[in-house]
C-alpha cells in the first residue's frame, strides 16, 4: 500500500514538473514569437521609408538646380 502511494507521488510530481517545463518552455517561445514579429514590422517599415525616400530623390535634385540657378542669378 505504502510502495502504490510513493509510485503515485512519484509519478504526480513527475507530470507537475514536466507540465512547469512545458509552461515555461511555451512563454518563452510566445515572447520569441512576439518579439520577431515586432522586428519584422520594424524591417518593413524601414523598407517602406527607404523607397518614398528614394522615390523623392529625382524631385530633390531638381528643386537644388532650381534653387541653385536663382542664388547664381
Amino acid at each position: 500500500m505504502i510502495h502504490q502511494k510513493r509510485q503515485c507521488l512519484f509519478f504526480v510530481a513527475t507530470a507537475a514538473f514536466l507540465a512547469g517545463i512545458a509552461l515555461v518552455v511555451s512563454i518563452f517561445l510566445v515572447q520569441q514569437i512576439v518579439f520577431h514579429s515586432k522586428i519584422l514590422m520594424e524591417k518593413q517599415n524601414t523598407i517602406s521609408r527607404l523607397d518614398k525616400n528614394l522615390s523623392s530623390v529625382d524631385e530633390l535634385k531638381k528643386n537644388i538646380r532650381v534653387l541653385r540657378h536663382k542664388h547664381s542669378t
